[in-house]
């Protein structure tokens, strides 16, 4: 039985408490009721994952069986066809040319055979793994759509067992069809990456963004699918707005800029005014407020300066990395790669971007850095031996 109680303190003139009054209802058919409901939703939610799952089964059956049968005959056709056209006189030009037109027209209809494969279960999803199907994928979208992108996956190949990374590919299929069909974007950014125990997707637009109400509409159909197969793995989905995009099971990159120059700091910040996934969130102008501001507030990325007014900043760089070791810190300043890369490398650093490189490298340092990933200048990297894996996976020895 459930009952919902309200009791309330009545004084008297002089402030005395003088009668306690009291409703009780008898709830428990609204609450039976809210439970059946819950129920409901529960097993509609494991149908859905059930149909989801003898869909994709089905889907990837007539997959390989088209594969199987007629891309195989289809290849031999090929094959009999072109030894039948070397066998062929010279003189028999009417047939030569026919054999070409039938070849072309295979060549055709074995294309046409491995899109729909493709559709229907990319190959590259169960051989090759998540991020090369994601890459194919993002390949033929573009060649589609026109539409230009950056991907970064980080680690590069990131390893799930097939049932999530199919939600995650699914997920990624409608979210860029979203794209194509409703931002008139004209770029999309994808960022892939395994960071703290979690599998992040975040994309990002700039085209005209998405209202909270279509992200709750129940007739947008595509993101309802989406947030379903992200809970049936226990994912997070967001349909988050913003002035230039969309995200998608993700957040915005924060960003905190440690830069002693007023000119220095505006500079940056215009410049990631044009990254729809990046958003500046405070500035500092020394280190002792640099590292107050990350003790009060979550940060995502740390834009520090080599040198600073009170501190230096691989000194900054070192108390950071003690207050918080998951945080990546990209230094950013006038002075040499090569000689403040190493140190700031060994102190912690994800990465290292000379400032009049920051114009064509800024955002896309950021967003590297921000899956957990290092970022140097290819002569750097290939210097000390870099890899694009985890920072602080480097150890001392590497360094010459």
């Amino acid at each position: 039985m459930w009952v919902l109680g309200n009791v309330s303190l009545v004084e008297d003139d002089e402030g005395n408490l003088s009668v306690i009054e009291g409703i009780w209802m008898d709830i428990t058919e609204r609450k039976l009721s809210e439970e059946e409901l819950k129920s409901s939703r529960e097993l509609l939610r494991a149908l859905s994952a059930e149909l989801q799952v003898i869909r994709e089964k089905e889907r990837t059956h007539i997959a390989r069986e088209i594969h199987d049968q007629l891309g195989q005959a289809l290849t031999r056709l090929k094959i009999d066809l072109s030894l039948m056209a070397d066998d062929l006189p010279a003189d028999r030009r009417h047939l030569l040319k026919k054999t070409a037109s039938m070849s072309n027209l295979l060549d055709e209809a074995i294309q046409s055979v491995r899109r729909i494969c493709s559709q229907l279960r990319p190959s590259a999803l169960d051989h090759l793994g998540l991020t090369a199907a994601i890459e194919e994928e993002l390949s033929g979208w573009h060649d589609r759509t026109g539409i230009e992108y950056d991907f970064v996956s980080c680690p590069q190949d990131l390893i799930l067992d097939l049932d999530r990374s199919t939600a995650v590919f699914r997920i990624l299929q409608e979210a860029l069809t979203n794209v194509a069909r409703h931002t008139n974007a004209t770029r999309v950014d994808i960022r892939l990456s395994n960071k703290g125990g979690y599998v992040n997707l975040i994309i990002s637009d700039n085209g005209r963004g998405i209202q909270e109400e279509e992200v709750y509409n129940p007739k947008s159909l595509g993101l309802i699918g989406m947030r379903e197969r992200a809970l049936q793995w226990y994912l997070a989905f967001s349909g988050i707005s913003n002035a230039a995009g969309f995200d998608l099971v993700g957040m915005m990159i924060r960003v905190l800029i440690v830069d002693d120059n007023a000119d220095v700091r505006e500079g940056l910040k215009r410049i990631l005014e044009k990254a729809s996934d990046i958003a500046v969130g405070a500035e500092a102008t020394n280190g002792q407020e640099a590292l107050d501001r990350i003790e009060g507030q979550e940060w995502d990325v740390v834009l520090l300066d080599v040198s600073l007014p009170d501190l230096s900043g691989l000194e900054v760089l070192r108390r950071i990395k003690s207050q918080r070791p998951d945080l990546s810190v990209l230094m950013v300043s006038v002075h040499s790669e090569e000689l403040y890369a190493a140190p700031a490398l060994r102190a912690g650093a994800s990465g290292y971007l000379p400032k009049d490189r920051a114009a064509e490298h800024l955002a896309i340092a950021i967003r590297k850095v921000s899956t957990g990933c290092l970022y140097f200048s290819p002569s750097i990297a290939e210097r000390f031996q870099i890899e694009s894996g985890p920072a602080g996976s480097q150890t001392e020895g590497t360094f010459s």
